[in-house]
């Protein structure tokens, strides 16, 4: 029922009444009270009237309604009406959010049901999250990142022109302060399309609402600091609708009017906003530095209060390296939207100032205004003209480059050492500070009065220790280099062999591996270089196992040898050690981009990676890696099938017992009997010394009652005198089981002859026979019985070879055995394999040639393959003409030379292969293109002089010019004169020309002519 408005009167309702244009309509409650009877009554309210731009005064009851009847009864309510539940005028339900894993970030929701009061303050009822009977307890309540929507559905009818009446639902739904609705059929779900007028359906034949519907509260909405509030808005009968207020959850205040400024959806981002994935870019190169987060931070007025770069991995403050941009494709990021972008402010001169452009739109998207930013976050105002910024213009090269290794030729370090061990002989004498020899000072190395004691000479002695730090990498072998200055000082000339310098891996004879001998009979006044040089293993150079010996003659007489005692002094100097390391292998490819700008050609940036782009730092020196042609260590071709070798060899097993060698070395020595020849050989009484030399090995192993024969070769030197009786070279052998002699031999090797026999050394034949004791062990002895006193002239030299059974059975399983070199020749693997050259083969005995070594039962099968090669192939598995697969083909070579094909196998050899078009591998071959540059040359020629392109190799440009006076060019034409002030130039401009052909020579006549030309270099 339409509610007539009251006029104002001046004085508060009494004489003559006023008109006004300002008075508030009533509105309906939106909570039903209840009457005693059951019963429910809706009242009215109205603000009172006030002066028009004066704040509407809080509404009171005029009235009131019985919703059944829809009777209005103007007047208090009702004295029995009152709230029709325990004083909840309506109830409110808010979405709350809940942190249950400590993590910051919300992971669960769950709603809170509040009591709004007759007096407008709210109370918690109770939360829970699906089901309102089950209550919830939040762990720890964070904002949410959404709004919590309510929703009304109220029938509307459609009044058609004709008054046609078609009802129908609108369905409101109130969301951050902003209502929306649409509208269905009476179904629920069939869209309706309005085509009349909308009104309130008439009920009970009355008239449609010409009043407002009932207030409704909407949440979600919280101020800046967090805290909740609700939206009191009216829905009018036209279906619009008017903001009445809002209310402060809690506290429970309402307030008339609009929300405050700033207030927006709880959890929005608004007080703290982040703009979208941004890059720290390198201004120089370009490359992405990291990734970036703006946040902006508003203060409660929605006024900007601050600006930050955040780590959007940690969260932490971020420290801008470069310049802010937007993130390149490659970066993968999500790229921003158009609200925020990175522009320049350009100058006139045209350098141009990045900045941030962040854009403001409407509820429309439509964009409303703009704040600019410099990059690292303040305020910015452009100055000039304001555009996209235009990137640089870049070059980049890629280089591929090697790291080469800078320690391997480390300063040896020489010390001062005994030089007894490396020359064990009675004539030595060691020579005292010389210490300062090997630091390169000057020596001198006296002759000598006399021979010493038992002696006919005086050797002066001289060792030293050669250590060198090992590298960071190398191949395991490095390379010695030891020379010293000599000078032969007399007063005499030398004898025979005067003098020495020898290189040692470990002390003794056996382990010298140099040598570099004075001129023998060195005449006085003689000068030179010594120098020994060896490969030793990498390990034993920096373990200091590496000597030096020098040994010079001081006194000499030899008597028949030389007549005449020699004295000889020498004066050493210069001395000079180097060590190589072999770092083959050592070397790291990496990348060098070279950056550089389009313009100007400068370079801009250098940067390394691995051949995976990650970053690389040089820790050697960075230069050329060699060409792949070259097959060098930093750009290595693939290992080819040269390097592989397979022989026939035989696994060999002995019955009942392998042979047991005895070699010199193990022997122990006592009186005059040293080893030589790399250990394997006994020297009885070396130099004229005295027979007493005894050497004595223990050999255990043996068959008890079992025949054993033992072998060793002999040899004798000295001319001696000319009585043979009086120096006779003679030795006795005994075969001893503890002290019982099991077998013995005494034989005279000069046998009374006076004519050297040349030391060659022959088998002492037959074996000496012996039976071996229940022992198992026996002991060889060797004892010097040569005459001629203490200064015989007759040397022994004994070669002890090897113990086995008289009968002895061998058989020799042939197998094949395959040896895999690297580039240098060294060996870096076998594999032993069955003579169908793919199963694997486990030797049993020793190995060996196949030709057996000369047992008496050897029985070796016989076999029609003789050897077996190894032969590249190329296979065109895509008919292109050209080799894509390598595979190798084994041949095997018979009695008679004749190959016969073994079978096809992939180039390791660990799998059969059949190819599909064997092809000749060169087709098709390349390499590697290596990398070119032209280098630029000049001369000025003087009247007289000419120049040739036969001294250029790889000429590929020259220019003639005649400044003063004429020349003359020849070429393949014949001679023509170059006038003065003429220029002529010759070049070729493409890449695989080799050079500029020739004749072509250029003569300055009678003034000056220059010569410019390039020649194509190799980098």
């Amino acid at each position: 029922m339409p509610v007539e408005p009251i006029p104002c009167a001046p004085d508060g309702g009494t004489g003559n009444p006023v008109e006004v244009t300002t008075c508030c309509a009533p509105s309906i409650a939106s909570t039903a009270l209840c009457r005693s009877d059951g019963t429910t009554v809706l009242l009215v309210v109205r603000s009172g009237c006030v002066e028009c731009g004066e704040a509407a005064q809080d509404p009171q009851v005029v009235g009131w309604i019985d919703p059944a009847t829809g009777t209005f009864t103007p007047g208090p309510a009702p004295a029995d009406a009152g709230p029709c539940d325990t004083g909840c005028v309506d109830t409110i339900c808010v979405q709350r959010c809940d942190d249950t894993d400590g993590d910051d970030a919300a992971d669960a929701t769950y709603n809170e049901l509040w009591c709004v009061r007759a007096d407008g303050s709210t109370e918690l009822v109770f939360t829970y999250q699906d089901d309102p009977a089950t209550p919830y307890t939040p762990v720890a309540p964070v904002d949410c990142t959404y709004g919590c929507s309510e929703s009304e559905t109220v029938t509307l009818c459609d009044i058609a022109a004709d008054g046609t009446v078609t009802p129908f639902l609108r369905r409101y739904t109130f969301l951050n302060g902003t209502a929306s609705y649409e509208d269905v059929a009476l179904d629920g779900q069939t869209p309706h399309v309005v085509t009349g007028t909308v009104g309130v359906c008439a009920t009970g034949g009355g008239q449609p609402c010409a009043e407002q519907t009932t207030p409704a509260a909407t949440v979600g909405l919280c101020l800046p600091d967090g805290t909740p509030l609700a939206v009191v808005i009216t829905r009018h009968c036209d279906g619009t609708t008017t903001q009445d207020g809002w209310l402060n959850l809690t506290t429970g205040l309402y307030t008339s009017g609009p929300p405050p400024a700033g207030a927006a959806a709880c959890g929005d981002a608004r007080a703290f906003e982040l703009a979208g994935l941004l890059c720290d870019v390198d201004p120089v190169t370009g490359d992405v530095l990291g990734l970036v987060l703006v946040e902006y931070a508003y203060n409660a007025d929605g006024s900007l209060g601050s600006v930050r770069l955040v780590d959007p991995a940690t969260g932490a403050t971020y420290t801008l390296q470069g310049e802010l941009r937007r993130c390149p494709a490659s970066v993968g990021a999500e790229q921003p939207d158009q609200d925020l972008t990175v522009l320049c402010d350009v100058q006139p001169d045209g350098t141009a100032t990045a900045f941030v452009r962040d854009y403001r739109r409407d509820a429309n998207g439509q964009i409303t205004g703009h704040t600019d930013y410099t990059l690292d976050g303040q305020p910015y105002t452009p100055a000039r003209t304001v555009g996209q910024c235009v990137e640089p213009c870049r070059n980049t090269s890629t280089l591929l480059l090697c790291d080469l290794p800078t320690d391997g030729t480390p300063a040896p370090t020489v010390t001062d050492t005994a030089p007894a061990p490396y020359y064990p002989y009675s004539t030595a004498v060691a020579t005292a500070g010389t210490q300062a020899l090997w630091d390169g000072g000057t020596f001198t190395f006296p002759d000598a009065a006399g021979p010493q004691p038992g002696t006919t000479g005086t050797v002066r002695t001289a060792a030293a220790i050669i250590q060198a730090p090992r590298p960071v990498c190398d191949a395991g072998t490095a390379h010695v280099t030891v020379q010293v200055d000599a000078a032969q000082l007399g007063p005499d000339n030398g004898c025979r062999s005067t003098g020495f310098i020898g290189l040692y891996n470990g002390q003794g004879e056996a382990n010298r591996i140099a040598l570099d001998l004075a001129p023998m009979d060195t005449p006085a006044g003689w000068s030179g270089t010594l120098t020994v040089e060896a490969d030793v293993p990498a390990a034993d150079l920096a373990a200091g196992s590496i000597g030096v010996l020098l040994a010079f003659d001081a006194y000499d007489d030899s008597g028949g040898i030389c007549p005449g005692v020699r004295r000889t002094s020498w004066q050493l100097s210069e001395f000079a050690a180097t060590v190589v390391y072999d770092q083959t292998g050592c070397a790291t490819q990496f990348l060098r981009n070279v950056t550089t700008d389009c313009e100007t050609g400068a370079v801009i940036a250098v940067t390394d990676t691995t051949l995976d782009g990650q970053p690389y730092t040089v820790t050697g020196e960075a230069g050329q890696c060699t060409a792949a042609g070259g097959g060098g260590e930093c750009c290595p071709l693939p290992e080819p099938c040269g390097d592989t070798e397979i022989v026939t060899l035989c696994d060999l097993t002995y019955d009942p017992q392998a042979p047991i060698p005895t070699p010199a070395r193990d022997f122990t020595l006592t009186g005059n009997v040293v080893t030589g020849n790399e250990g394997t050989t006994l020297w009885f009484a070396q130099a004229n010394q005295e027979a007493n030399g005894v050497a004595e090995l223990t050999v255990g192993g043996l068959l008890p009652a079992t025949l054993y024969e033992y072998s060793f070769a002999s040899t004798w030197i000295g001319a001696g005198g000319s009585d043979p009786v009086g120096n006779a070279a003679i030795y006795r052998l005994d075969v001893l089981d503890g002290a019982t002699v099991l077998a013995t031999r005494t034989r005279n090797l000069s046998n009374g002859s006076n004519v050297f026999p040349g030391g060659v050394l022959a088998d002492d034949a037959p074996p000496l026979r012996f039976i071996a004791p229940a022992t198992g062990a026996v002991t060889l002895r060797f004892t010097d019985l040569t005459t001629g006193g203490p200064f015989n002239d007759r040397d022994l030299f004994l070669m002890p070879l090897e113990v086995r059974t008289a009968v002895l059975t061998l058989t020799a399983t042939p197998f094949l055995r395959r040896f895999t070199f690297d580039c240098d020749g060294g060996l870096t693997s076998t594999q032993d394999l069955a003579l169908d050259g793919t199963t694997p083969y486990e030797v049993q005995g020793e190995v060996g040639h196949c030709s057996g070594d000369g047992g008496e039962a050897a029985t070796v099968s016989p076999c029609d393959v003789q050897n077996v090669i190894e032969a590249c192939r190329c296979d065109d598995t895509d008919g292109d003409g050209v080799g894509d697969i390598d595979y190798v083909e084994l041949l095997a070579v018979d009695c008679d030379g004749a190959l016969t094909s073994i079978g096809t196998y992939i180039a390791d050899l660990s799998a059969p292969y059949t190819p599909v078009a064997p092809i000749d591998c060169a087709v098709g071959a390349e390499g590697a293109e290596p990398a070119m540059a032209v280098q630029a040359h000049r001369v000025q020629l003087a009247a007289g002089q000419s120049w040739s392109a036969a001294s250029v190799p790889t000429l590929r440009s020259v220019t003639a010019t005649a400044h003063t006076g004429t020349g003359t060019i020849t070429t393949a034409d014949g001679n023509t004169t170059l006038f003065q002030g003429e220029s002529v130039t010759w070049a070729i401009d493409k890449d695989e020309d080799a050079r500029l052909i020739g004749p072509l020579t250029i003569a300055a006549n009678t003034g000056t002519t220059t010569i410019t030309w390039t020649r194509g270099v190799t980098l």
